[in-house]
C-alpha cells in the first residue's frame, strides 16, 4: 500500500472508511473517494486530504473539486506514498469539543463541512460567514479593467457630493449598502465619505426601525415541511410600565432589584452615536418567571437561550429601551447595584408585591436538612441598608424574632424584637432566616388574594407543602 496511490474500498484510514471510488480526479490529479467518518457522515476525500488531517467536503460539492479543464502549464501527478501504519490516530483525530454538537442546530459548517472554526451564524463557520459577507458587499460592483480604482473614486466623488450624500442618507433614509450599489462602490467607501463630510450616522435602533419598515430583515422558516420567508417585525413593550406604581410594576421591579442588572451602553465619543444601547437584563435558569414578566409588560421578544454548563440552559430577558432605562434610574436603580442598592419609596399597597418580587429573585424556601417537614425561608442581599428596610416591613406585619431579648433596645425605635440579620464571614452580604409561625405569616403576606401571574409557582408550592405539614403537627 505504501507504494500505491490508490485507497482500498472498505479499508479504514484514521477516522475515514472508504466506501467507493467516484472515478474522478481533483484539481491536483488525485482520485476522489467517497468515505464515511466515525460520526457516520458521508463526505468526499482524497489521499493527501486524509494524510494531512482534512475534514472532508460534502458530497454535493464534488463538482467543485474536479480538475480544471483548461490547463496552461503541465501539471505532474503527485507521488504520495501512504500506509495504514503511517497514519496515526493522533494526527487524524478531530479535536475534542466541549459539547456534543458544533452548535445547537448543526454538527458542522453547512458550507465547508468543517468544525475547525467556531459557529458564526446561519449554520456557517466564522471563515465561511465572513467570505459570504465580503461577497455580498462587493458582488454588485462592475469593474472596468481599462481604468484604475483611483479613477473610479474620482468619478464617484464628482457624482456623490456632500449635498447628494446627505439627501440619500439623511432624507431618503437609504442604508450604506443601498447607496454603494447605486454608485458602484463598496459600503466601506460610503462610510469613509460620511466621516469625511461630517454627516452623523444613525443609531442602531434608528437603522433597525427603517429596516423593519422596508421589510429588509427576513429569514427562512420551515412550516409544514416547506420553507417560508418570514419578515422580522418591530418588538413591542409597554414603555410606560415603570412610570406608575401598580402591583404588577412593583413585583417586576422587585425581581429586577434582586436578579436584574443595568448596563449604561456605549457611545462613540467622536460621532456621538450609540454603539450599544442601555439595557436592563434578567437571567434565570428557568423561563417561568421571565415568561410571566413578558406578559405583564406586553413584551413580544423571545428569550435568549444559552448553554449554562453543567446546569443546562440560561434564559435571559433584555429590555433595550432608553426611556425605560431612564425610568429605572429615577426610581433608584443603578449599574453595579449589589452592594449599595436602596429600598425605593412607594405606596404602602405596593410594598408586599415588591418584597415578593425580591424574594422570588434572591430569597429561598426549603426544608431543613435532617428535620423533615420543618419549613424555612431565607433572604440574601449585598446591601445592609436594603435588608434592614425589608426586616422593618416584615416586623410591621408581625414577623419578629421568636426569642425576645429585653436587654437590647429596638434598632428602629419600635417595641419588640425584629428578626436577626446575619453577616457572611467570607464575603460581602447579609441574610435573614425565618421558621415556624414566621413562615406562616410570610406566606399569607405574600399570597393572600394575589394572582398567579405575580409569584413564582415553584416557591409557592414548597411554601404550601411546608405549611400543610406544620398544621398537621399543631
Amino acid at each position: 500500500m505504501s507504494d500505491n496511490t490508490d485507497l482500498r474500498i472498505g479499508q479504514k484510514y484514521g477516522r475515514w472508511t472508504i466506501i467507493e471510488d467516484t472515478g474522478k480526479l481533483n484539481r491536483w490529479r488525485e482520485k476522489i473517494y467517497k468515505a464515511r467518518s466515525d460520526y457516520g457522515e458521508e463526505m468526499i476525500v482524497w489521499l493527501s486530504h486524509i494524510k494531512y488531517g482534512g475534514s472532508g467536503y460534502p458530497v454535493n460539492q464534488l463538482n467543485n473539486q474536479l480538475k480544471r479543464k483548461k490547463v496552461k502549464k503541465k501539471i505532474h501527478k503527485r507521488k504520495i506514498s501512504i500506509s495504514t501504519t503511517a497514519i496515526t490516530k493522533e494526527k487524524l483525530e478531530v479535536p475534542t469539543l466541549t459539547t456534543s454538537k458544533w452548535s445547537i442546530k448543526y454538527n458542522r459548517c453547512v458550507k465547508c463541512g468543517g468544525t475547525e472554526y467556531p459557529h458564526k451564524g446561519n449554520g456557517l463557520c466564522q471563515r465561511c460567514y465572513e467570505k459570504r459577507a465580503r461577497r455580498r458587499d462587493t458582488s454588485h460592483i462592475k469593474r472596468d479593467k481599462r481604468r484604475s480604482s483611483a479613477f473610479s473614486k474620482k468619478v464617484i466623488l464628482k457624482s456623490l457630493t456632500e449635498e447628494v450624500l446627505k439627501k440619500e442618507y439623511s432624507v431618503l433614509g437609504k442604508s450604506l449598502i443601498d447607496i454603494a450599489r447605486e454608485y458602484n462602490c463598496t459600503r466601506q467607501y460610503i462610510h469613509k465619505l460620511l466621516n469625511k463630510y461630517g454627516i452623523v450616522r444613525r443609531t442602531k435602533s434608528e437603522a433597525r426601525k427603517i429596516a423593519i419598515e422596508r421589510k429588509k430583515l427576513k429569514f427562512e422558516k420551515e412550516v409544514d415541511g416547506q420553507l417560508e420567508t418570514v419578515y422580522l417585525g418591530d418588538w413591542t413593550v409597554n414603555r410606560d410600565f415603570f412610570k406608575t406604581w401598580t402591583p404588577q410594576m412593583a413585583y417586576v421591579l422587585g425581581f429586577i432589584y434582586a436578579d436584574g442588572s443595568l448596563d449604561a451602553g456605549k457611545k462613540n465619543s467622536k460621532t456621538k452615536t450609540t454603539i450599544a444601547s442601555p439595557r436592563c437584563s434578567i437571567s434565570q435558569n428557568s423561563p417561568e418567571i421571565l415568561e410571566k414578566i413578558k406578559v405583564l409588560m406586553s413584551y413580544n421578544r423571545k428569550l435568549y437561550k444559552a448553554k449554562n454548563w453543567p446546569r443546562g440552559y440560561l434564559y435571559r430577558l433584555d429590555l433595550t429601551d432608553e426611556e425605560m432605562y431612564e425610568d429605572l434610574l429615577k426610581i433608584g436603580l443603578t449599574p453595579a447595584k449589589s452592594l449599595n442598592v436602596k429600598f425605593p419609596e412607594m405606596p404602602t399597597e405596593c410594598i408586599c408585591h415588591f418584597i415578593r418580587g425580591c424574594w422570588d429573585g434572591d430569597g429561598s424556601v426549603y426544608f431543613e436538612k435532617g428535620r423533615p417537614g420543618e419549613i424555612r425561608a431565607s433572604f440574601v442581599s449585598g446591601s445592609e441598608q436594603f435588608i434592614k428596610r425589608i426586616v422593618l416591613e416584615l416586623y410591621k406585619i408581625g414577623i419578629e424574632r421568636q426569642r425576645i431579648s429585653y436587654t437590647k433596645p429596638s434598632e428602629f425605635g419600635l417595641p419588640g424584637s425584629k428578626i436577626t440579620i446575619y453577616k457572611y464571614k467570607d464575603r460581602n452580604g447579609y441574610y435573614i432566616k425565618l421558621q415556624g409561625k414566621n413562615c406562616q405569616r410570610l406566606f399569607h403576606y405574600f399570597y393572600d388574594e394575589v394572582d398567579e401571574s405575580l409569584y413564582l409557582k415553584r416557591k409557592y408550592e414548597v411554601f404550601k407543602k411546608g405549611l400543610d405539614l406544620l398544621k398537621k403537627k399543631l
